[in-house]
């Protein structure tokens, strides 16, 4: 594989209980233990949604019977595989998944108000001047979650997760492609984001440029 694949998923229709039963039992016992962990059913229905999800992923990378391990700071990743990398991320009720050939980070957002203290307090200098620079509250909010997803890409994909403080690297979204600032390491990463409309955005970061795309996995 020498490119990122990014699947998306809906978790809503598992609130249909067959279906939610159906995958429940094609669970792994790991994710079935995960879900039961959940005390809400939104909850329940993301988890197991998002192991459906990247067991789809996996099996289209040739990876069948996956055994998983952590990283240093947490991140899952398969066990004893440096050739397949793979990322979850869940809001709302997508849930998105990358699978690459090199370290990936990915992360969806539902579109929701915002605080924008919250962005003066956690992004940099630069990247709240262009949520201000935006004329209308609605262009304020879709910058906000611009930044967000693309952050929180680069984040996951160090490996590092929020152990990484939001100001201590700069994205620019305004960049052809975009670019980051940042000293956490060496070498190139690359962005992509993705609409994929219902009110979410989506963004990808990894070592490649190559994505092929966002596709839609109906679960079932």
């Amino acid at each position: 594989m020498a490119d990122t694949r990014l699947y998306l998923a809906d978790a809503a229709p598992l609130a249909d209980a067959a279906l939610f039963r159906d995958l429940y039992l094609r669970a792994t016992p790991a994710r079935r233990a995960k879900v039961d962990g959940y005390r809400f059913p939104k909850d329940k229905r993301l988890s197991l949604a998002a192991g459906a999800l990247l067991r789809h992923a996996l099996a289209e990378a040739g990876v069948l019977d996956p055994a998983f391990t952590r990283g240093p700071q947490g991140k899952p990743m398969l066990a004893g595989r440096n050739d397949v990398h793979f990322n979850l991320s869940h809001a709302g009720q997508r849930v998105l998944c990358a699978v690459s050939d090199q370290p990936v980070g990915c992360d969806v957002e539902q579109i929701t108000d915002i605080e924008l203290e919250v962005a003066r307090r956690f992004f940099t200098p630069t990247e709240y001047a262009c949520i201000l620079a935006e004329a209308e509250p609605e262009g304020q909010q879709r910058m906000f979650f611009r930044l967000w997803t693309l952050k929180e890409s680069f984040m996951k994909a160090t490996g590092l997760g929020m152990a990484l403080p939001l100001d201590t690297f700069s994205v620019d979204p305004a960049a052809r492609p975009v670019t980051v600032k940042q000293k956490v390491c060496t070498g190139d990463w690359h962005f992509q984001e993705y609409d994929p409309g219902d009110g979410y955005l989506c963004a990808v970061c990894g070592r490649t440029p190559r994505v092929t795309g966002i596709k839609t996995v109906p679960l079932r």
